[in-house]
């Protein structure tokens, strides 16, 4: 197969159906769909088993482990499979048909390339249409410009030892893969196309990180030293150092300092960071709005 869909399913079995279904559905057939249950306590290994059943004859199958993550879960996926092209879905989320076949198409077109994004949908408890914009290696240091679903190089994936597997910075191990690749200099690319729906909704594991935002910053700018500049290194070591504390004035500094940092080095990303505590503090409907009206006074067209 040259494709491998991973998905990774923890107590998820209510959305898996239409996750496969849009496996199932795609215009590219050289695939086979890996569906790793997480340690779930509901019933997503019948769901699994029911969904094999449904389309037999198909290249799907299950895995079942301990839980032990999302980051674990997608190396186990992948690890299971020899195909050198990857996509890692999230249960909840869909990809539309011709997904696969374009992203590959963009994919092949440049051996230097190391991954591929699409633009993408909200669904849920936000609809609206997103775009990250080009990831490239300058953007994706401040903000992580892409949601989960990206066909990427197995290859890759092996050169870059795989998806971070600590629990404590769950939601952010996606952004932390992608550093890994443009430290090894792989580039991305946008299919500027509406080609995966993303389910938004309060309790995702990104959403439930967003109180932790800076120390997660700090730990990758710690963790990817030679992509920041001298200033970036020192106040994420700062915060590392003092971060359980627990002192608000401290987390205080710490932000005006971070943006002291990319008023300096990427300016043009000020506005966001200036605007992304309010941001991520309003609720999924709030942001919807709130997308609208920057678009509508021509702040940003990727927010």
């Amino acid at each position: 197969m040259n494709i491998a869909v991973v998905i990774p399913c923890h107590n998820h079995a209510h959305f898996l159906a239409g996750a496969v279904a849009s496996v199932v559905g795609q215009t590219y057939h050289d695939w086979e769909l890996i569906i790793v249950d997480d340690g779930s306590t509901d019933h997503t290994q019948q769901v699994a088993t029911q969904l094999i059943a449904r389309f037999a004859g198909r290249p799907i199958r299950l895995i079942s482990q301990a839980n032990r993550g999302q980051g674990a879960s997608r190396n186990a996926g992948i690890a299971a499979s020899a195909a050198p092209f990857i996509l890692t879905l999230d249960a909840d989320d869909l990809i539309a048909a011709p997904f696969l076949e374009r992203t590959l198409a963009a994919l092949e077109s440049d051996p230097q390339l190391g991954f591929v994004t699409t633009n993408v949908r909200f669904f849920g408890a936000e609809a609206t249409t997103w775009s990250g914009g080009e990831p490239s290696r300058e953007r994706m240091r401040y903000d992580c410009r892409m949601v989960m679903a990206v066909l990427f190089r197995r290859s890759a994936w092996a050169e870059a030892d795989g998806f971070l597997e600590q629990r404590a910075r769950q939601g952010y191990e996606d952004w932390d893969f992608w550093l890994r690749l443009i430290e090894r200099g792989y580039r991305g690319r946008l299919v500027p196309q509406e080609l995966v729906w993303y389910r938004r909704s309060t309790s995702s594991a990104l959403t439930q990180a967003t109180p932790n935002d800076l120390r997660f910053r700090a730990h990758l700018i710690d963790d990817h030293q030679a992509l920041y500049a001298a200033g970036f290194r020192i106040w994420a070591s700062a915060v590392l150092r003092g971060w359980e504390q627990q002192r608000l004035w401290s987390r205080t500094l710490w932000y005006s300092q971070y943006l002291v940092l990319i008023a300096r080095h990427a300016p043009r990303e000020l506005p966001k960071a200036l605007a992304r505590p309010a941001f991520k503090a309003l609720g999924p409907h709030a942001q919807q709005h709130a997308r609208a009206l920057a678009r509508a006074l021509g702040l940003s067209r990727t927010t």
